[in-house]
């Protein structure tokens, strides 16, 4: 790999960090605070921390650091947002949930051939979720929406890389962790504000029908 795209792969996850800490920002200066999006929030400082030991020292060790805690965010996210936003009962919660595992670990053996595969299923789920909220007129379709068209956009980087950092001494990489963070600060605030509109009764997307003339 380039030296220049080494570089660029440990020191972009300084998005990371700006992520966290806007979003704890966004969650403390709206007066309610949920231990969910807290956590969150604290696990993309975790990602952070990994993406960059992972990028700098390379060794299995690191590896794991970098792994573990972004596997941690998706399975926990997308089992949360499928039982406290969409509103699942928990035993479909748990029966989705297994599905995705599988979808994981199916698009998992793929992983040598092509890296950015195994994160497919994950991306098809913040679209269903995307989805789902927007049918029940949940003003935070919006959030997650735009969470997934970054997820989208950034494993079409994550795709090119290999090829890209043949010719250039850039790599692509780097721009997966940018949009990435700006992902991650989506869904966690799609989320926090998911939770204070349940709160405060959610607002419902207004209809043609609901307009008064």
């Amino acid at each position: 790999m380039p030296e220049l795209a080494g570089f660029l792969d440990v020191w972009s996850n300084i998005a990371y960090v700006a992520s966290s800490l806007f979003c704890l920002n966004y969650i403390l200066k709206s007066k309610q605070q949920h231990t969910l999006t807290i956590f969150f929030s604290f696990m993309i400082l975790c990602i952070a921390c990994g993406s960059s030991l992972f990028h700098a020292y390379q060794t299995p060790w690191a590896q794991l650091s970098d792994v573990i805690p972004c596997w941690t965010f998706m399975m926990t996210y997308i089992g949360a947002a499928l039982y406290y936003m969409l509103g699942l009962s928990k035993l479909r919660t748990f029966l989705y949930m297994i599905i995705f595992t599988l979808a994981l670990a199916f698009t998992g053996t793929f992983h040598l051939e092509a890296p950015s595969v195994p994160w497919i299923p994950a991306g098809i789920m913040l679209w269903i979720l995307s989805i789902g909220l927007y049918r029940q007129g949940r003003q935070s379709y919006y959030s997650i929406g735009l969470g997934a068209f970054c997820f989208t956009t950034a494993l079409s980087l994550k795709s090119i890389n290999p090829w890209i950092v043949e010719y250039t001494s850039l790599g692509t990489h780097w721009l997966w962790h940018l949009v990435t963070a700006l992902m991650l600060v989506y869904l966690t605030t799609g989320m926090h504000d998911c939770f204070l509109n349940s709160d405060n009764h959610q607002k419902q997307l207004v209809g043609p029908q609901d307009i008064q003339v």
